[in-house]
Parts: C-alpha cells; structure tokens; sequence
C-alpha cells in the first residue's frame, strides 16, 4: 500500500478528499482551527495521560484509569510481534509517502501536537506530579501479580500449578 497507486486499495472515495486537501487554503484551515478551538480537549494520542487528567480537571470527576491493551496483529503468526520495521522498513519514505498522501493531516496533527504540547509545559509542578503519580500507579497495576506470572493469558489457568 505504501508503494502501490492508494486508490487501487482505497477506491474512488478517497481521491477526491485526498485532491481537495492538496489544495486546501489557509483560510480553510484556519477555519477548522477555530472549530476546534471549541472544544475543551483536543489532543494527540501520544498524550493521552496527561489529556485524562486535564478530563479529570475540567469535569471534576477522580482521574481516571485505564488499562493499555494490545490489539492481536491481523495476519501474524502465534508470538510474532509488529515492529517499526516490520510495519515500514525505511521511516523517512513512509513518512514522505503520509505526507504526500494526507498533508492535511499532517499539518492538523503538527499544529495540535504543538500546542498541547505547550500546554502541559504550562501545567503548574503540581499537574506534572499529579501525571508522575498516574503513570506509576498505572504501571504497577499493569504488572502481573507473582503468584499469577506464569498464567496462561487466554485462561486463568495457571501453567505453574498442578491441574485436576
């Protein structure tokens, strides 16, 4: 897909959104820039922590928890795992390849990185401690218990344990 003609994969559909956004204006993008600036949140997922406590302020409701999971990988053998260089062999040509094919997203994710980023560098040490805190309780729930490590994953049958 990355080296192939995207509309063979993406059908028809995709060529007119993707000819419009090549020559999308300034004054379009300042538009949907002011669109969202009427949102509360709105954030990269690369910072997805600290936009759960920035919910968690705003709302006023206890910060909130998750639990990462990740998703199986379609098409891959038992064990076999996605890797950067797996997924794309050569980054600075895929990079290219995204740039070329969706330049509006681009720049849209380039311009809220930056200012979500700026941001949580405003956030007083109080938040970054908050966020320190978060990350650590997540974490030490995210490991497994010692007397359940060596557990199946798909049961809760344990491996290290004599079955009946």
């Amino acid at each position: 897909l990355l080296f192939g003609d995207v509309d063979q994969y993406a059908g028809q559909v995709a060529s007119p959104a993707r000819k419009r956004a090549l020559h999308l204006k300034q004054t379009e993008f300042e538009t949907l820039l002011s669109n969202l600036a009427a949102f509360d949140v709105v954030a990269p997922l690369e910072y997805f922590d600290e936009h759960l406590l920035m919910l968690s302020d705003i709302s006023g409701l206890p910060d909130l928890a998750y639990r990462a999971i990740k998703p199986q990988a379609v098409g891959m053998k038992k064990g076999e795992t996605t890797t950067d260089s797996v997924a794309c062999p050569n980054m600075t040509v895929c990079r290219d390849r995204v740039r070329t094919l969706a330049p509006f997203d681009k720049l849209l994710y380039e311009h809220v990185r930056a200012a979500f980023k700026a941001w949580v560098e405003a956030q007083p040490k109080s938040f970054h401690t908050r966020l320190a805190l978060f990350r650590a309780a997540k974490q030490s729930a995210a490991r497994p218990s010692p007397g359940r490590a060596k557990c199946c994953k798909r049961t809760t049958r344990c491996l290290d344990k004599k079955q009946d």
